[in-house]
């Protein structure tokens, strides 16, 4: 089947973690994928089949452009669910967020509130990931404002999202609030790797089931004491 695949973000760049974005660069490059940069999606007539984007480039004015498809899949913006927007919880503007210290996942006018997840303002990706890594900071200072003791937990921006790049490889694209890689496997993460596949076909569907819904503590706390002795391995292997 002859196939055109063109992929439009809102975005100056495909991925916004900028270690990540060069492996995806070069997967799309090798998969033959057109690429449409700073194209926010505004319209769908689906009669027509037309796809309309609002595009800003630098050194233009803002225009629109109108790309006809046969499949569309589209990522709708993310807010949170009405009873929240509409409450004093929210924090103005889009999304309707609860408004939360992005550190201690403490509302940031209503010490008795705390939120994580797909309603919090915490500025970082809305995924399972994220919510493992915030759910021990909520439950530890919840704790502690109860207790009247101060909020010594604190959340880093920890969010991960596998990036399934073929039928056999995955990145598994994991980071902090300041967009740098973290890698709860001692290795590269920024690299395609069959291992990752397997741990994303194999080990997460356990993870979840058997881990995630009975709130345990992220894997990654019994690994890195392991990180001292991979990274010797890994120099050890580079002797020449």
């Amino acid at each position: 089947m002859n196939t055109q695949v063109i992929f439009c973000t809102a975005l100056a760049q495909l991925y916004p973690v900028k270690a990540y974005n060069a492996t995806v660069e070069r997967v799309v490059a090798r998969r033959g994928i057109e690429t449409r940069l700073q194209r926010n999606l505004i319209e769908v007539r689906p009669e027509e089949q037309v796809a309309v984007f609002e595009v800003r480039e630098e050194g233009r004015d803002p225009f629109r452009e109108e790309i006809r498809f046969d499949l569309l899949h589209v990522v709708p913006p993310m807010a949170a669910p009405d009873v929240v927007a509409h409450s004093p919880m929210a924090i103005e503007g889009p999304g309707g967020w609860v408004e939360v210290n992005k550190d201690t996942c403490q509302h940031k006018r209503f010490a008795e509130v705390f939120a994580l997840g797909d309603v919090s303002s915490l500025p970082t990706s809305k995924s399972l990931a994220a919510i493992r890594g915030q759910a021990p900071v909520l439950v530890a200072n919840l704790l502690a404002q109860l207790d009247g003791r101060p909020l010594a937990a604190h959340y880093d921006g920890y969010t991960a999202c596998p990036l399934i790049t073929s039928f056999h490889s995955v990145v598994m694209a994991e980071f902090d609030y300041d967009l740098q890689p973290v890698s709860s496997f001692l290795v590269d993460p920024t690299q395609e790797r069959w291992s990752m596949f397997l741990v994303e076909t194999r080990v997460f569907p356990w993870v979840y089931w058997h881990r995630v819904l009975k709130g345990r503590l992220h894997e990654s706390r019994f690994l890195k004491p392991l990180a001292p002795l991979v990274r010797a391995l890994g120099l050890a292997f580079k002797q020449p």
